[in-house]
């Protein structure tokens, strides 16, 4: 079997990195977010991966009559490691100057993780325990394909050198099965565990299987066996199965699974039928789609730290800051190709014994600068944490890259977002902005007014002796006005210790100018003392947790959860709890995330802990009217 350069899997891969970097750049024209269903240009790489690998191991394996699996991992090596240890050297500086120590952390061991071929266990890990913030800020979230493929590698060669030894008539007939019970299995487990399904190798094999397959099926009936209509029709039927799916499939739907089959089937048709006299294949094959194509795994590297650092740096990136981001990562990945890819895969001008050297002195210091900063930020719970900044974090929409207009005292009203899928109403106290978080994690394309002040629940104010009484009746004037209701979507509302009868009238009110999408939230507990103070004083957690346990130190606010729970209820609300999610009983609720508490402060939840609600509550938002015509993202592909 003779490996030919067939040009237009370059252009396919143009096709598929082009979709994600898109994808990721979350374009809005509207109400609809530019190739939602880009993420599946993920899965055509990983059908081009299971074709080419599989072609390359049965042209050698025919040509010699065995297969050097040492020579294998050698050549994927030189194809892989350099170029992705370029671009977490070049990210680690930048790492240490714009995150946060806790960011920083997790930075860390997303990077070791890379090293270590296992960043989709790390990411299905982390992600799927604590919601963690914005997946668009993570740098290296996208090596969680690198892995699965790696992991593919090491696997596959051995699995077919099994095969041609023993079972070779059956080859056709042992990959056709694994690819249905892969395929099988991934649409059963994206449907109990998506998460796990996203990221892990068994759920993905069958796409990898499917270009497998495909390549023994062309070494037993070469392309030029292939009906001339079939040629003339199938390429054009693949390019369709792709750009619908990247069009029209969204984030929600049940993937990978059998809805996956549709780029997966249209990859197949485009490099099982490609002829030279297709259009699509001339199309595929011209010098652009070639190029670009060529630098697709540069791109696929350096795109996503790109944004996630620009995102960082500028909380609401403007049309100029995103065109910036894909020049220069069209830049720094054509360098990368040039100087680090071409070379090193060059076995003639960087020997065997050079690329082991360079690896294992980049190994050495990634290992090194991400264990110290592991070490540095993650022993005691007091030290290097500054608590103010941590409790002013909540406040940082940029993390979450939300488009948030905060309503405060005197402050005028927001005016309603036209590019977004809804508008929502976020109203209440001082705790109104970890509605925000929660929700907006999982909706980041709504638009979010907030519409809030310190101890002022929605509702008529009775209270005169309240410090805030005179600000709160001026916000209250805005929340009673039917202009506040214009354009808005859907409300939620969520304070700490509310008032039944000012809720209950706030809620009249909504339903009077026919609000009928309206959430309450549940509250949570409240801390006799900061938790900061509790920190500095005890220095470890299970200190601290003593001392709560023996001093009875929270305040239990389950009388007010019940009374607003029976408020929605009577007026047919949404409402959800907090302590639903965060509390196993009564007395017995969630105070740490491993070593972050669920607030800094008395109550205010820390970042991480919204975080975590978000990952667990995302079910029951999207059983709500957000989910009926929103847009859940966790977590992005």
């Amino acid at each position: 079997m003779e490996l030919k350069y067939r040009p237009e899997i370059d252009g396919l891969r143009t096709i598929a990195v082009i979709a994600v970097i898109i994808y990721h750049l979350e374009i809005v024209f509207g109400k609809t977010l530019l190739l939602k269903g880009g993420f599946l240009g993920v899965d055509v790489f990983f059908v081009i991966s299971g074709f080419l690998i599989t072609s390359i191991i049965m042209s050698e394996y025919n040509r010699s009559g065995t297969l050097s699996i040492a020579n294998f991992y050698v050549r994927r090596a030189r194809r892989i490691l350099p170029a992705l240890f370029v671009v977490i050297l070049v990210s680690l500086p930048f790492a240490w100057n714009l995150l946060l120590p806790t960011q920083l952390v997790d930075f860390s061991k997303s990077v070791l993780s890379s090293l270590a071929f296992g960043s989709n266990f790390y990411w299905d890990s982390t992600l799927q325990e604590y919601g963690a913030e914005s997946a668009l800020i993570k740098p290296f979230l996208h090596t969680w394909s690198l892995a699965v493929e790696e992991q593919y590698y090491i696997v596959f060669p051995l699995v077919m050198l099994a095969i041609y030894k023993w079972l070779k008539p059956y080859t056709i007939t042992l990959l056709t099965a694994g690819f249905l019970l892969s395929l099988q299995f991934s649409e059963s487990m994206t449907g109990h565990n998506a998460s796990f399904s996203f990221y892990m190798l068994p759920s993905r094999f069958w796409e990898l299987l499917a270009g497998s397959l495909l390549a023994n099926i062309l070494y037993f009936h070469p392309q030029e066996d292939n009906d001339a209509l079939l040629n003339k029709t199938m390429p054009m039927l693949g390019l369709f199965l792709i750009f619908y799916s990247m069009v029209f499939v969204d984030f929600d739907a049940n993937h990978p699974g059998f809805i996956t089959l549709m780029p997966v089937i249209g990859t197949v048709l485009i490099i099982w039928f490609a002829n030279e006299n297709d259009l699509v294949t001339k199309v595929l094959s011209s010098k652009v789609f070639v190029g670009i194509g060529l630098i697709s795994y540069s791109l696929y590297l350096w795109h996503y730290p790109i944004y996630a650092f620009g995102r960082i740096i500028d909380p609401t990136p403007t049309w100029h800051d995103k065109i910036f981001w894909i020049v220069l990562t069209f830049s720094l990945s054509l360098l990368t190709y040039i100087f680090v890819e071409k070379p090193f895969r060059n076995k003639k001008l960087i020997k065997l014994r050079q690329l082991i050297g360079f690896l294992m002195i980049t190994v050495v210091v990634i290992t090194s600068i991400s264990a110290f900063s592991i070490y540095k930020y993650h022993e005691n719970l007091s030290e290097n944490v500054d608590f103010r900044k941590e409790e002013k974090k909540r406040h940082r929409w940029s993390e979450y890259g939300l488009n948030v207009c905060v309503q405060k005292e005197q402050e005028a009203l927001c005016s309603i977002g036209t590019n977004v899928i809804q508008n929502i109403l976020v109203v209440g106290d001082s705790m109104a902005p970890d509605a925000v978080r929660i929700i907006g994690i999982n909706y980041p394309q709504n638009r979010y007014i907030l519409n809030y002040s310190s101890g002022c629940s929605p509702g008529k104010v009775q209270n005169k002796k309240s410090r805030h009484y005179l600000t709160c009746i001026d916000l209250n004037k805005k929340r009673f006005s039917p202009k506040s209701l214009i354009g808005v979507d859907g409300v939620v509302i969520n304070t700490l210790i509310a008032d039944p009868v000012l809720t209950e009238n706030y809620v009249k009110f909504l339903k009077q100018h026919g609000m009928n999408n309206i959430i309450i939230f549940g509250n949570y507990l409240r801390n006799k003392r900061k938790m900061s103070e509790l920190i500095v004083e005890y220095k470890s957690k299970e200190a601290i947790l003593n001392y709560i346990g023996s001093e009875h130190l929270m305040e239990n606010n389950l009388k007010s959860d019940d009374k607003m729970r029976q408020i929605a209820t009577k007026y047919d609300l949404e409402f959800i709890s907090v302590r639903d999610f965060a509390c196993q009983s009564e007395n017995d609720c969630m105070i740490f995330l491993e070593n972050i508490p669920y607030s800094w402060d008395r109550q205010h939840f820390s970042v991480e802990f919204s975080d975590f609600l978000a990952k667990k509550m995302s079910n029951s938002l999207t059983a709500t009217w957000l989910g009926s015509n929103g847009m859940g993202v966790a977590p992005v592909r």
